[in-house]
């Protein structure tokens, strides 16, 4: 699944991170985007006709994120934080381990549905 990824991603605009990292490190991301995936959607989700390409977009979602003290935040279950003025509330219920554009590539697709 590496190769495959590293020919999609490598040609995907806002690759940075996924140029930069070792072979190791984008194999871990692979990895996890698949158990996440599955996680949410069930084992059927592997015959999705998008299912290839939403690990290697949520591969790359974690790597982005990985760094991210927002993202600890909230996978912590932090539910609204205040700096000064400014102030942001997290769904409780949002499972924000699944890029947006992962769900939006899988849409409708429930461990119910398959």
């Amino acid at each position: 699944m590496l190769e495959k990824a590293n020919e999609y991603l490598n040609n995907r605009l806002f690759n940075s991170i996924w140029i930069e990292c070792e072979e190791p490190k984008k194999q871990s991301a692979l990895d996890l985007s698949q158990d996440i995936i599955k996680g949410e959607y069930g084992e059927g989700i592997k015959q999705h006709k998008n299912y290839d390409k939403a690990v290697y977009e949520e591969a790359l979602y974690l790597l982005e994120n990985e760094n991210s003290k927002r993202f600890k935040l909230q996978l912590q279950g932090v539910k609204s934080i205040s700096v000064d003025d400014a102030s942001e509330s997290y769904k409780s219920n949002a499972n924000i381990l699944i890029s947006p554009y992962v769900k939006q590539l899988l849409k409708g697709k429930k461990v119910m549905d398959l």
